[in-house]
């Protein structure tokens, strides 16, 4: 991070306190407007803020880990917005015209007070499991990746950019109820959306283009509709079971699976299976319905959401593609995804390099190891000197392990994935993801390695956007 960057961050968080003391000095001591921002909002606040609080920072980093691994297959959750079209149309003049504030209060009223506790209960827990723990965690790695040295006492960046991001975020959630919430995600999903697509942007011109991504990356990662059944031990789907099993062989290949099981997102379970998920999260869940029950009418509230479906078709380019991009760019071995790449994603320690040493590494070798594959101590290793080294050991793991592949390219060893078969080349893609460590790694990486000075600042707004937006969101939606 260059001072730039940490100019254009800081400027980022004085507009956004300015914007919430702004928006705490508007607001009325009423229970309306602490839940609902007094049903003041704009259709554009609506939309952004649904946006906004949807995508955390769970989101980009999952999103991006997934395009990394698997492709373009979870862009089918992105593209269920059109459940957003549902509550616009046919949900949204039930809620407004109730009146409640909150879902379990809608519940109570069209069943009974029973249904309101029942669906409090399991909110609250959703809310801490998958929301807050979640959200806290996909921050805590972004820092972690972005300010690798930065400590205070016992604590790392880790923990450091989380907890600093939670009290700011709890400060002027509780201050500025719903409508410091609205008003400030509306800041953040203009940021967020800008410095995500600058990380397509620039990814895509470092790679070569869409077209050479493509053929870097080859088409299966751009297939939205997987195969209902895993792969078997000859390469070819497995056959169709309805049954609930799973065997495998004795070397751990599966020889029988229900299509069910299946983890890859078979296309049958993303048809007709996510839309009930779809359905539940974007029609009755506190945490988006609130932002439509906080317009100023019917009429802005469907405005609201049809526009917060829109921009829900952004995910799938401006975080997906830049994990396929990511995992391109580990292919060609470019300069954006270095050795220092991956070497951040390993455990420091001792670990058996199977390279040949040069005597600049004697004095790191461990006392009585194994000459031909010595120990060294990798702590303390200059940082250059270790990551240079595990890169060395990963790429003699790969030339090793794809042996008739390997080409000499301007008298350098490369692999030829063209000349692989599509098994291999699918083991091929999974042994780089590997070693790029876990694919939830791909956003940050590509938003440190890639992007110049300045731009990475607001990309890394844009992160923190995601975090604090998200974290607001099922602070009011608790309440």
């Amino acid at each position: 991070m260059d001072t730039i960057d940490w100019v254009v961050i800081g400027g980022y968080f004085a507009v956004l306190a300015l914007l919430a003391m702004w928006v705490i000095r508007q607001s009325k001591e009423t229970s309306a407007d602490y839940f609902l921002a007094g049903h003041s909002l704009g259709w554009f606040i609506v939309g952004a803020s649904i946006f906004a609080s949807n995508i955390g920072s769970e989101h980009l980093v999952g999103l991006a880990g997934s395009g990394a691994s698997d492709g373009v297959a979870m862009a089918h959750y992105e593209l269920h917005a059109w459940c957003l079209l549902v509550l616009a149309w046919v949900l949204v003049p039930f809620y407004a015209r109730s009146k409640v504030f909150t879902m379990p209060q809608f519940l109570e009223r069209r069943f009974s007070p029973a249904s309101r506790y029942v669906l409090s209960i399991i909110s609250l827990v959703a809310y801490v499991v998958t929301k807050i723990a979640v959200g806290i965690f996909a921050g805590g790695i972004v820092f972690s990746v972005l300010l690798p040295n930065m400590r205070l006492g016992p604590l790392d960046s880790f923990w450091i950019g989380s907890v600093l991001v939670l009290v700011f975020t709890g400060l002027y959630t509780t201050l500025g109820g719903f409508r410091a919430v609205a008003y400030t995600e509306t800041l953040q999903t203009i940021i967020l959306i800008i410095g995500s697509a600058l990380v397509t942007y620039y990814g895509l011109e470092k790679m070569g283009g869409w077209g050479e991504l493509r053929e870097t990356v080859g088409t299966e990662m751009f297939n939205l509709w997987k195969p209902l059944t895993a792969e078997g031990p000859n390469g070819q789907p497995l056959p169709f079971e309805w049954a609930p099993v799973e065997v495998r062989n004795d070397a751990g290949q599966l020889t029988r699976q229900a299509w069910y099981f299946n983890g890859n997102y078979p296309w049958l379970g993303m048809l007709f299976c996510a839309p009930i998920i779809g359905l539940w999260y974007w029609c009755t869940d506190q945490y988006i319905v609130q932002r439509a029950l906080g317009a100023k009418n019917e009429t802005d509230a469907r405005r609201g959401s049809i526009f917060a479906a829109f921009l829900k078709l952004l995910p799938v380019f401006i975080f997906i593609i830049p994990g396929i991009i990511c995992f391109g760019l580990t292919l060609k071995d470019r300069a954006a995804i270095d050795a220092d790449g991956f070497a951040e994603m390993l455990k420091t320690g001792r670990e058996t390099i199977a390279v040949k040493l040069g005597p600049e590494y004697d004095e790191y070798v461990v006392a009585n190891s194994d000459p031909a594959g010595p120990q060294l101590d990798l702590d303390k290793l200059h940082e250059d000197k270790r990551y240079d080294l595990i890169a060395a050991y990963r790429q003699n793991a790969l030339f090793a392990r794809f042996e008739d592949a390997v080409v000499e390219v301007d008298g350098e060893k490369a692999i030829d994935v063209a000349a692989l078969s599509e098994e291999d080349r699918q083991k091929f893609r999974e042994a780089v993801t590997a070693d790029i460590g876990e694919s939830g790694m791909a956003f940050p990486l590509m938003v440190r390695e890639v992007l110049p000075a300045g731009v990475r600042g607001i990309v890394v707004a844009g992160l923190l956007s995601a975090l604090m937006s998200s974290l607001a969101g099922v602070f009011n939606a608790c309440s």
